[in-house]
């Protein structure tokens, strides 16, 4: 903000009065310390206003032709800054009070007056001007730059809005060169996986151990990949906005028993035991069976890559007040509160490794977290660090009403 300038010009008092002898006694009274202009009528007083910039006015009250509070109310528009003083007998002080109250005049004197009183009051009254115009410069400056401040705010709002834009524009290009070099990928990568598959059956194409284990390894990286491929395409279509889930009535048994069917070998493999509970107060289920198949086998699949041999974990159903619970125990090294926060966001890993040097792409739960949000439900985490983890899932009965409104009037559901 400027600098305010300081009021240091000799003050300008400008002196009304008809009777000469009173002007030339305030002249000399006042011409020391104050540039003193002196008129012996509202005419010839309004006329010094018109070509000298007046702080102070000192009018007597009863002049011929116009009293001093009529002049006062008639310069008061023109000139709003000077600092009105009337000299008043004391038969006018009603018509003065009058005056001040509609705010034409600051201060009245009665005559006569004494000197030291009358130093006082336009000492007072130089000084009320001077802080009456700082209080308009002070505004005046704060407006200016009240106006400078909302246009740098409007000219950074509208630098930030197209900035804005082009990083969406940037982030829908990177996501759709990413489902396609995902899809571009994952044809050949099938073709590369299903010739290892076919090698590693034919006895009459392995003949050694070292080239066993030479598919072995072509076969599981070959997987891996493909996962991470199937993630990134997950996410290229989740990040799009075009996840869309098809509940439908599916039996809790049913689901519980296709997931442990998918990871059965890999626990046995590891030594680690399954065991699965579906609670007998739990019917149907209404979910999108493929998505909420993927969000299952994601859970159990990283409960069995951290836990070690002679392990268990416990996969249950439930029912809730508001619907159903899923949820994967594991006897594994639990994961702490500054780590959870991270686990359901793109590429969130935990501190502990795998038992049998597993690999993640770290976009698992980030899709599960998507999915189970598309169906209005919730993911989430409980674990203390060397305790084991439980994660879950609710889903809401709302879905079932949604399915079953739709049937009622005979459009398909879709979220």
């Amino acid at each position: 903000m400027a600098e305010i300038p300081v009021f240091d010009e000799k003050g300008k008092l400008l002196v009304i009065d008809d009777e000469p002898e009173i002007i030339r006694s305030l002249k000399r009274q006042f011409r020391k310390r104050y540039e003193v202009y002196v008129a012996e009528s509202a005419e010839a007083g309004y006329k010094i206003m018109t070509e000298n910039e007046i702080h102070v006015i000192i009018s007597d009250q009863r002049m011929p032709g116009m009293t001093g509070t009529e002049f006062f109310r008639a310069v008061k528009s023109r000139f709003p800054d000077a600092i009105r003083l009337i000299l008043t007998g004391y038969a006018d002080i009603r018509a003065v009070i009058g005056a001040i109250n509609d705010g034409n005049i600051f201060r009245y004197i009665t005559k006569p007056w004494e000197p030291g009183e009358l130093d006082t009051i336009v000492d007072q009254a130089f000084e009320h001007y001077r802080l009456t115009r700082q209080n308009r410069q002070l505004m005046e400056e704060l407006k200016r730059s009240n106006e400078i401040l909302e246009e740098c705010v409007r000219q950074r709002t509208a630098e930030l809005e197209k900035a804005n834009e082009v990083l969406k524009a940037l982030n829908q290009q990177k996501d759709e060169f990413l489902g396609i070099a995902a899809h571009d990928l994952r044809n050949p990568l099938g073709a590369i996986i299903g010739f290892a598959r076919i090698m590693l059956d034919d006895e009459q194409v392995i003949g050694s151990e070292s080239l066993l284990e030479s598919f072995d390894i072509i076969l599981q990286n070959g997987e891996h990949m493909l996962t991470l491929l199937d993630n990134f395409l997950d996410v290229s279509v989740m990040e799009r906005g075009q996840i869309n889930i098809q509940p439908e009535p599916l039996d809790p048994v049913e689901v519980m028993d296709v997931s442990i069917k998918l990871n059965r070998i890999l626990a046995q493999h590891k030594g680690i035991e399954l065991m699965a509970e579906v609670a007998p107060d739990l019917f149907e289920l209404f979910f999108d069976p493929e998505a909420i198949h993927q969000v299952l086998n994601n859970l159990i699949g990283n409960a069995l890559k951290y836990s070690k041999a002679d392990t268990r974990i416990h996969i249950r159903m439930e029912a809730i007040p508001k619907g159903a619970r899923i949820s994967v125990t594991d006897e594994g090294p639990g994961i702490s509160k500054e780590e959870q926060k991270k686990l359901f966001t793109d590429f969130g890993f935990a501190s502990s490794k795998p038992t049998g040097n597993e690999r993640s792409s770290g976009l698992g739960l980030s899709i599960c977290r998507r999915i189970v949000e598309a169906h209005h439900g919730t993911i989430g985490v409980e674990s203390e660090p060397g305790t084991g983890s439980c994660f879950y899932f609710e889903i809401p009965s709302a879905l079932k009403q949604a399915i079953h409104g739709d049937e009622e009037d005979g459009s398909p559901n879709r979220s």
